[in-house]
């Protein structure tokens, strides 16, 4: 308990009303009401793949334990918001294989969330070193990598996993230019597909 205790501070909530009742109708965007209903009660997990101090395989096999995701699910929580740093997982020079042994990682992740009856927000964090701003190559791949990330979960739980394009894009010196690599993110097939519910984001400066 203890230990749970110590992981809610580590816990943003991101919203605590309560949800409302399950509806069978389709709101106007066309996404079921259950799957909003479950972003009613969302909290971030941060530091398990982003903000690492630790990166050894103890630590993103263990950081939260099955007691401790079963104490969020028993404060009423349905959703989780997992943080990731794109870095862990997408290189540049291989943007459409991305790394095989921290995708394990986070799938184990997300598949343990799943069977404690918490959907997931696959977040992938803005780089604060701004790569996506300052190397082409990197967006470019960037684009190549998102898209083969939502393949690989387009066949998981539909109605449980949630992809956002990408955690305040933040960039300074030109806010426009973030506009073309999300519509090119969104128009992606395997963007619209049913199955993904994609978070928008915008840039900023």
């Amino acid at each position: 308990m203890l230990h749970a205790l110590a992981v809610l501070l580590l816990l943003t909530v991101v919203a605590c009303a309560a949800p409302r009742a399950p509806s069978t109708r389709l709101p106007s965007a066309g996404v079921p009401a259950p799957r909003l209903a479950r972003l009613a009660r969302c909290v971030d997990i941060a530091h398990w793949f982003w903000g690492v101090s630790d990166s050894t395989s103890d630590h993103f096999s263990t950081y939260l334990r099955n007691g401790d995701l079963e104490f969020i699910h028993q404060l009423g929580f349905r959703c989780v918001r997992l943080s990731i740093d794109p870095n862990l997982i997408y290189h540049k020079a291989t943007p459409g294989v991305p790394d095989s042994v921290m995708l394990g990682y986070v799938d184990s992740a997300v598949k343990r969330l799943l069977a404690h009856d918490l959907a997931v927000i696959i977040d992938l964090h803005n780089d604060p070193e701004k790569p996506l701003e300052q190397d082409l190559d990197y967006a470019t791949g960037f684009v190549t990598f998102w898209q083969v990330l939502a393949h690989h979960y387009s066949g998981w739980n539909a109605a449980m996993i949630f992809l956002e394009v990408l955690n305040e894009p933040v960039f300074n010196y030109n806010p426009r230019q973030w506009l073309p690599i999300q519509r090119h993110l969104l128009r992606s097939p395997l963007v619209q597909c049913r199955r993904t519910a994609i978070g928008k984001a915008s840039g900023r400066s």
